[in-house]
């Protein structure tokens, strides 16, 4: 005899929707193809896309930011390369 118990039948856990499905190909099926299901993957596909657009977003201010940066630093680099050759 064993020493825990243990169900012949096993579970699926659906990660979109955060629930045990049993682990059926009709029931998988039947669970999939379910309205809450689809709706809960479309939330999350939608979420997802929303998030890429904002990190690219972001990585485009920040890029703009550098550029700027970098130019504002060259053009005081100059100014100072210029000061310097005038009292040389």
């Amino acid at each position: 005899m064993a020493e825990y118990w243990k169900s012949a039948v096993t579970n699926y856990w659906c990660e979109i929707c955060r629930t045990f499905v049993r682990d059926t190909v009709a029931s998988r099926t039947l669970h999939e193809n379910g309205p809450k299901h689809k709706d809960l993957l479309e939330r999350k596909l939608k979420a997802g896309r929303i998030e890429k657009e904002r990190k690219q977003r972001e990585e485009q201010a920040a890029k703009s930011a550098m550029e700027k940066i970098d130019q504002l630093a060259m053009r005081q680099y100059q100014r100072d390369q210029a000061g310097m050759m005038r009292t040389a």
